[in-house]
């Protein structure tokens, strides 16, 4: 069943990337580059997943801009039951930042390069119901 996915990265190729493996699935995708834009299209669109980078520009500290979302979307009771797979570059330096996206609410960390299967095989895991 087709499901509405929104990606958030500050990267148009990965944007891109997920986009076409997501919509070639049948899936609907959504996009934002920013934290911000991010927020918005979460509380406007209710999509029923979200799949975030943990480094973006545009916030008080841009190498979290993904714990910044996950902190947001926690404390928001019309979006916090939305699902999240982490997508991330963070080599294994940031592992304290993946581990505490986990913490907040991360269902799922992909590291990229990620293959088209993995990600597909996480959005069938949180979407399945």
């Amino acid at each position: 069943m087709s499901k509405t996915v929104l990606v958030v990265d500050d990267e148009a190729y990965v944007r891109r990337l997920v986009r076409l493996v997501l919509e070639g699935a049948g899936h609907k995708v959504l996009e934002a580059g920013t934290v911000a834009e991010g927020v918005q299209r979460l509380r406007h669109d209710s999509p029923h997943l979200l799949t975030l980078d943990l480094m973006m520009p545009g916030t008080e500290e841009p190498e979290f801009g993904g714990l910044d979302l996950l902190a947001i979307k926690g404390r928001d009771p019309a979006i916090q039951s939305i699902p999240a797979i982490l997508l991330t570059a963070a080599g294994v330096q940031a592992d304290q930042a993946v581990q505490r996206a986990i913490a907040m609410g991360a269902d799922v960390v992909l590291r990229k390069p990620f293959s088209q299967r993995q990600l597909l095989d996480a959005v069938e895991q949180l979407t399945a119901s």
